[in-house]
């Protein structure tokens, strides 16, 4: 009976919305969009959850095709709580994330032009910061947030409300992700310049 409620009042409405984003993600060119790799399973990986054998969260995944380390991608999560969406970066190494860094060091004004165009609705940079500054003489404060964490994601948060059960979600994910597309299109240049940074 959990198996057939789980399909029923999560699986069946995830995968929908799945397909709701998906020809605004195909649109995009550079994120994968098969729903084995975009859409979650409710099992946790026994390996780093030993006893806890059923995620208590969903989530969306959208990330960078061709690739194996430092994927940029989109995603949704929801838990019990809250919900968020935005743009991260998968499989991090220190490289490919320094590669990062080096890029928004070189081209500010297109990475500030990105950031921009997401607009004034609220947004929270996520990622580890460095104890010290590492970019004294930049005064340009979007700029030097993304400089000094080793890694960054741009995330959208809100709790639980009535928009999760209706097709208002679909319509709000849409609205995020559009505003984060010149962000992700920038990134992915970038990521043809080092595809080969850890080799």
């Amino acid at each position: 009976e959990n198996v057939a409620a789980y399909r029923e009042l999560l699986l069946e409405p995830l995968k929908s919305l799945y397909l709701d984003l998906q020809p605004l993600i195909e649109s995009f060119g550079v994120l994968e969009t098969l729903p084995r790799r975009c859409v979650c399973t409710p099992y946790t990986d026994r390996r780093f959850c030993p006893t806890e054998p059923l995620k208590n969260y969903v989530y969306l995944k959208f990330r960078q095709a061709g690739r194996e380390t430092d994927r940029v991608g989109l995603y949704f999560d929801m838990g019990c709580d809250g919900y968020a969406c935005g743009l991260r970066f998968y499989q991090k190494t220190t490289a490919g994330m320094r590669a990062r860094r080096d890029d928004v060091a070189a081209r500010p004004d297109a990475y500030r032009k990105a950031l921009l165009a997401i607009g004034d609705k609220p947004y929270l940079f996520h990622g580890e910061a460095y104890k010290r500054d590492h970019c004294p003489d930049c005064n340009d404060p979007l700029i030097k947030n993304l400089l000094n964490r080793k890694y960054f994601s741009v995330d959208f948060l809100s709790p639980i409300n009535e928009t999760v059960f209706s097709s208002a979600l679909a319509d709000e994910l849409t609205d995020n992700f559009q505003r984060l597309s010149a962000l992700l299109q920038l990134v992915c240049e970038e990521e043809i310049s080092f595809s080969h940074s850890d080799e």
